[in-house]
């Protein structure tokens, strides 16, 4: 009983430490839930594309995962260093080793119970709401089976027990290593600086990420570019945290070794105080950094993605209806298209008839092009497929009476190349570069871009491939069905046969949903940035009241006080967002790249996504850091 009044009693001493520690708390227990609830539902499971969607949310769930052991491992140590006064009390008063360890396995548990039960009830109420507004985005109805999953509670669970016996574990370390004296002191001592070992951690952090920038700097659009991203981002973690707590270090030691700058009042008390928690102070930028990498590396993703649909839709379908075949349509299907187009009364337009050769997979280097053959034969450093046009069709596309020579080539890529002389399948052409194909089309509808050559006459060596479209309109019944009739009468496989209108629903599924579990999960990190941020301010107004109230009492006016306050803010408010957006520059060619393989890639609106994003995260940051400032100057006040 007499734990429990101590447990509850220290509670309501240290709220403004424990609320935010709670909520935090709550918040990563519910974001956990919602990705793992999301990663296992069958809404999501049965849509057409649930699959890789299922895959994206691992990926998710994976990396916050790692964020809430680290950042709770990292806010507990601040709650242990507020309360080692306390707990040195306890000992002074007769408590044992074995009962300071009760007090806090008792207070662990307290904290446990009360975050995993209130954060998997509003996990439940917004992975439901999250689903709702997803399915309502892409317009498909779900019935709920159930109002909770099981699954994700039992993992979201146990990764919770598991984080806190790590807790428990480490405070119950620290205890150990402590005499009543020492506990006694802890709360107002600084940390030890290990120079060596700073200085060997901020090399290894540096290191680190110079590696995770090349990866992302040296992605091409292939099979391999998502695996490398991944272990980009792996890199970058690890990388930040060891650049952030050793950098910091190093760049309060200069600024203490200048002594024009460290011995002016403001300074002085800034540096110095920020030297005590060193370590604290780098880990709590680092993990400040991360999430607003995270945020904008989402969203920047996620929305740059939903606006490229009607360009991805265009690429593997020029035309409404796009049939492509080794022999072109026989005169039985051509009669089977006919009489649903006269049974539905459609009007069609636009027809074209295109003979090219069958994709040569490859890559570019120097100016060969390095044909690997079919698409089972592809690697990893397969960018594209090349196919040839003729002069003939060409001119009858175009409307055009060109004539080339047996070494001249028209050439179009996505990728906007610039040579003027290539070696395509040990033919050398003279290049002249086109800025578009009216009919570029995807046949194997694959990450790999599509190059089209246009030449005199197609190399006999190579097979044909035929593609057939034509555009229309049609009032009896909805173009999905229209479309869906075509493709079952002349029995077309999906990949053989792309319609706009199925494919645009298809594409809306798989994109508007990714749009809504990354602002699903760009909103719980920006709460837990906040959470974060929050908590470093009231943690570190603690730390400082002390040495406030002192200088004060010796001369310190309240003027002083406040410039001492916005120089501490000044020097490292802006570091962790400066390193955010870094962080999304070097992300973005990577994510170009992966966005250049599925046809989506739009440069200008790649600055518009990247820019708006910025500078919403930007604003966000400033008023949160604001408001927390206020709440740190109201403390050592």
């Amino acid at each position: 009983m007499i734990f429990n009044k101590l447990i509850f009693s220290s509670f309501k001493r240290h709220a403004k430490v424990y609320i935010p520690y709670l909520i935090a708390n709550i918040v990563l227990v519910a974001m956990d839930y919602i990705l793992l609830a999301l990663e296992n539902s069958d809404g999501i499971k049965n849509l057409s594309s649930g699959t890789t969607l299922l895959s994206l949310l691992g990926l998710g769930s994976t990396f916050v995962m790692m964020i809430s052991f680290v950042f709770m491992m990292y806010i507990n140590n601040f709650i242990r260093i507020q309360k080692t006064r306390e707990m040195g009390l306890y000992s002074m008063l007769g408590m044992t080793g074995s009962n300071l360890r009760k007090l806090i396995l008792l207070e662990k548990t307290f904290l446990f119970i009360f975050s995993i039960i209130l954060g998997l009830i509003f996990g439940i109420v917004f992975e439901k709401l999250a689903l709702m507004v997803t399915f309502r985005l892409i317009s498909v109805s779900i019935s709920y089976n159930a109002l909770i999953e099981p699954k994700a509670i039992i993992i979201d669970t146990c990764l919770f027990i598991v984080i806190y016996l790590f807790i428990i574990i480490f405070d119950f370390f620290k205890l150990h290593k402590l005499n009543p004296n020492e506990l006694w002191k802890e709360q107002s001592k600084g940390e030890k600086s290990n120079k060596r070992h700073y200085k060997i951690g901020g090399v290894i952090g540096l290191i680190l990420l110079m590696i995770a920038y090349y990866l992302t700097l040296t992605t091409k659009p292939s099979m391999t570019s998502y695996s490398r991203f991944m272990l980009a981002v792996i890199l970058v973690i690890i990388g930040t945290y060891l650049t952030f707590i050793s950098g910091s270090i190093l760049i309060l030691n200069l600024l203490k070794a200048r002594k024009k700058f460290y011995y002016k009042s403001n300074h002085f008390i800034a540096v110095s105080g920020m030297l005590q928690r060193m370590k604290q102070n780098g880990a709590g930028l680092a993990t400040i950094c991360l999430l607003c990498s995270s945020v904008l590396v989402i969203l920047f993703a996620s929305i740059s993605v939903y606006s490229g649909i009607n360009r991805i839709v265009n690429v593997w379908s020029p035309t409404q209806i796009s049939i492509v075949s080794d022999n072109g349509l026989s005169h039985k299907q051509q009669h089977q298209i006919n009489h649903i187009i006269n049974d539905n009364d459609a009007k069609i337009n636009d027809k074209v008839n295109l003979t090219t050769t069958a994709p040569q997979y490859g890559y570019i280097k120097n100016n060969k092009y390095i044909s690997q053959g079919g698409i089972n034969n592809i690697s990893s450093d397969t960018t594209s497929a090349i196919m040839f046009v003729s002069e003939k069709d060409y001119n009858q596309i175009y409307h055009k009476n060109i004539h080339l020579n047996n070494n001249d080539a028209f050439m179009y890529s996505p990728s906007k190349l610039t040579q003027n002389n290539m070696n395509i399948l040990n033919k050398n052409y003279h290049v002249k570069q086109m800025g578009a194909f009216k009919y570029s089309f995807n046949p194997s509808h694959s990450i790999y871009s599509s190059v089209f050559v246009v030449v005199k006459q197609l190399p006999k060596s190579l097979s044909k491939l035929h593609f057939n479209g034509f555009n229309y309109h049609v009032s009896k019944i909805n173009n999905n069905k229209f479309e869906q009739k075509i493709q079952n009468s002349i029995n077309a496989t999906n990949q053989q046969f792309t319609g706009k209108s199925i494919l645009y629903q298809m594409l809306t599924q798989l994109f508007g949903g990714l749009v809504m579990v990354g602002i699903l999960v760009s909103i719980t990190l920006l709460l837990t940035t906040v959470m974060v941020i929050y908590f470093k301010q009231i943690s570190e107004g603690y730390s400082d009241r002390k040495r406030f109230i002192t200088m004060q009492q010796v001369g310190l006016s309240l003027n002083e006080t406040t410039k001492s306050i916005h120089s501490q803010v000044l020097m490292v408010f802006m570091i962790p967002i400066i390193g955010a957006v870094i962080n999304l520059l070097f992300a973005a060619p990577a994510i170009k790249q992966m966005l250049v393989g599925f046809s989506l890639y739009d440069g200008r609106l790649l600055l518009i996504v990247g820019g708006s994003v910025s500078l919403l995260t930007i604003i966000l940051y400033l008023c949160v850091y604001g408001l927390t400032t206020r709440m740190y100057h109201h403390i050592v006040d």
